[in-house]
């Protein structure tokens, strides 16, 4: 009795395209419209008295989760990222010191990063320059005197982001 194999070798190839190409399956899209508010809040409160500049990452975090057509996309502490522009102590003869952060983007549930409309958040301390400069004849004092630190936000204070474009989310 004699067996051919022929029947066999289109099934045997198939199994071999699933096994080493397998199909992209996906559950479902998900659509964060243009628009969509997001809350975050500050980790920390933000101000020139600070010994160092803080890293981008400590400063914001998603504040709520989020859910679009029932499913959570964006959860609470999420990242939000941004980029520190300008973190300018206070300095001699009167000079204020200065903040400025700029919000770019924040990342999903999904590691997805989303683009927000950039927010630049900005804050200035109080200068005491003319009192520096008055004080300067008198033996130099004038040079010792530091302007106010710059403070942007307290810890858990929120900030509202908008997304810049129509984002799809494939989980």
């Amino acid at each position: 009795m004699k067996h051919s194999l022929k029947p066999f070798i289109p099934a045997l190839l198939s199994c071999c395209i699933f096994i080493f190409f397998p199909p992209m399956l996906h559950a479902g899209k998900v659509y964060i419209p243009k628009g969509t508010e997001i809350q975050a809040k500050y980790k920390l409160t933000l101000s020139t008295e600070l010994k160092n500049k803080p890293a981008e990452s400590e400063v914001f975090e998603i504040a709520s989760n989020q859910k679009i057509s029932g499913i959570n996309v964006i959860r609470q502490g999420d990242a939000v990222y941004c980029e520190i522009v300008k973190f300018k102590k206070p300095g001699l003869l009167g000079g204020g010191g200065a903040i400025e952060v700029r919000i770019d983007s924040i990342q999903t549930a999904l590691r997805k990063n989303i683009r927000v409309e950039s927010e630049t958040l900005t804050a200035k301390g109080k200068s005491k320059r003319l009192k520096a400069i008055l004080m300067l004849p008198l033996l130099g004092y004038g040079l010792l005197v530091k302007g106010e630190p710059a403070e942007l936000g307290k810890q858990n204070d929120t900030v509202i982001l908008k997304t810049s474009e129509l984002e799809q989310i494939t989980f």
